[in-house]
């Protein structure tokens, strides 16, 4: 099933606090527990996560309301989900999972589905009753609210925890209420898109620790380009403040502070868990397993601070580290990853990921050995893809920028082939489709097989392959021998004419 999301939002909420105690030395690492990547992925494959959402009860936000009530299993996942994350920080990872906490937070994504509205401060519908508006306003006014998000493992980690939008940036509220140190309990709610975690457990102690993001070891699938680095004292900052960011292995740097800046750079002081969050991102940054980053931060209120940040490959851990120089498969938990110079390709960071409509799918690669072409699937991480049909997109995501610039679409860049080298040139192709914003006409649908490979040449869906595709039963299709596009319409094929339906590729004789 292809589905598309055009939207994500994200609501944060914050409370006026009394300024907390921080720890700070002249030079220190940060006060915060320590784990290795070894002992962060023992961690999370013993706190299993569930992405599908199931309830006990289901929730109405139509009248009759009903707030709902969310599966165990599903509120399980969500909270090892946190629990993860405070674990990979150094903070304590024993929240548990409180009813009443969770009662509101359901209610109150109810009452926000009711209204239709992401908003803390949601109005009462007119047949709604006062006590269950009561119990559903305490959810809102207390949570980290989302929109557009399937599960709640997913809001946690890809929403809250990023923060990375022009909306959040300027204090990344979410993300420091998943980490406010003093957190011992939380609750949790889904209806429709709607999500929520409450948020105010712990809020008004005092606490030595600090909350920072990236930790002193993340993996890389908790962290990317658009989510910004946090260093939370819990102490009022102030403009002073300067931050010092250094890759190691490629000793690019970057400088913050607020007269100029390699990227983003803020300082808020806000109740959102800690107070004085330093905030930075720097430009135009992509980030590689084994990457190590030295922070330093400067004039904080209680002395200088420095740390190191080290990026892992969880699926690496354990493992011979793979060399620089190697291209090819590599089998990973029960899946395939196809590296190049040492680094896994199709992953979102891979400049030749194709974009389509907003979204990135993946990247078409030609394993020579094979003489095969395959289908790496950025959403399952780089995965090769198997028995699976896939729109192929043919714009890369770094041309999707320059989409409604003409006389780019004209230029060098659109002309570089989108399949089988030295077969066919489809520039032609795709720069009318572009420019009539034909998107559909820009790619071509092609299927791959059991063994990943795109298939090529005939094939009716029979047999074993039923089971996969059980409404194409019998169906017959065609893809050409050289580029693996679906045939539609009336097509020549040795010599024969063929109709394939110019919808579905089905062939009607």
């Amino acid at each position: 099933m292809r589905k598309h999301l055009a939207f994500i939002g994200v609501l944060s909420l914050f409370v006026t606090i009394l300024p907390l105690s921080a720890y700070a030395e002249e030079e220190s690492v940060i006060p915060a527990e320590y784990h290795t990547p070894e002992e962060i992925k023992e961690f999370i494959d013993t706190h299993p996560v569930s992405y599908e959402t199931t309830y006990d009860v289901m929730p109405s936000y139509h009248s009759p309301y009903e707030p709902g009530k969310l599966s165990d299993e599903t509120l399980q996942s969500a909270l090892n989900m946190l629990n993860t994350i405070r674990y990979i920080a150094g903070l304590s990872y024993d929240v548990t999972l409180n009813e009443v906490y969770t009662e509101q937070v359901q209610a109150g994504t109810m009452l926000d589905a009711a209204v239709g509205t992401l908003t803390h401060t949601p109005s009462k519908p007119d047949d709604m009753s006062d006590e269950l508006y009561e119990l559903a306003y305490s959810g809102t006014s207390s949570s980290n609210l989302a929109w557009g998000y399937g599960s709640l493992p997913e809001a946690i980690r890809h929403g809250w925890l990023e923060d990375g939008d022009s909306f959040n940036i300027d204090r990344v509220g979410h993300r420091r209420w998943l980490l406010n140190p003093t957190m011992k309990a939380t609750g949790f709610g889904k209806t429709a898109s709607f999500t929520g975690i409450y948020a105010f457990d712990g809020c008004f102690q005092s606490t030595d620790q600090v909350s920072v993001w990236p930790a002193q070891n993340t993996p890389l699938d908790f962290f990317g380009s658009v989510y910004p680095w946090t260093y939370s004292t819990g102490t009022e900052e102030t403009g002073d403040v300067e931050v010092i960011l250094k890759r190691d292995n490629t000793d690019e740097e970057w400088r913050f502070n607020k007269d100029a800046s390699d990227g983003y750079f803020n300082i808020n002081n806000d109740g959102y868990g800690l107070t004085g969050c330093v905030i930075f991102r720097p430009n135009d940054i992509s980030y590689n397993a084994g990457d190590t980053f030295q922070v330093s931060i400067k004039n904080l209120q209680d002395g200088d601070v420095s740390y190191t940040v080290h990026f892992f490959d969880l699926s690496q851990v354990g493992k011979e580290p793979i060399q620089d120089d190697y291209m090819g498969w590599q089998e990973e938990d029960g899946k395939s990853y196809w590296y190049e110079e040492g680094k896994r390709q199709g992953i979102k960071t891979d400049p030749k990921c194709f974009w389509f409509e907003g979204t990135l799918r993946g990247r078409e690669i030609y394993d020579p050995e094979s003489d095969g072409w395959y289908w790496l699937d950025v959403n399952a991480n780089g995965a090769k893809a198997i028995n699976k049909e896939v729109f192929m997109p043919y714009i890369y995501q770094d041309e999707a920028e320059h989409l409604n610039d003409e006389a780019w679409i004209n230029s060098v860049a659109i002309l570089s082939k989108r399949t089988t080298p030295n077969v066919i040139d489809l520039s032609q192709q795709v720069r009318i489709a572009i420019l009539n914003h034909d998107t559909f006409n820009a790619g071509k649908w092609v299927r791959y097989n059991a063994e990943g490979k795109m298939i090529k040449g005939w094939y009716t869906v029979e047999g074993s392959d039923i089971d996969i595709y059980p409404d194409q039963a019998g169906n017959t299709y065609y893809y050409d021998d050289q580029t693996g596009l679906m045939a539609k319409g009336y097509v020549s094929i040795d010599g024969k004419v063929h109709h394939f339906d110019e919808v579905t590729g089905v062939m009607q004789w």
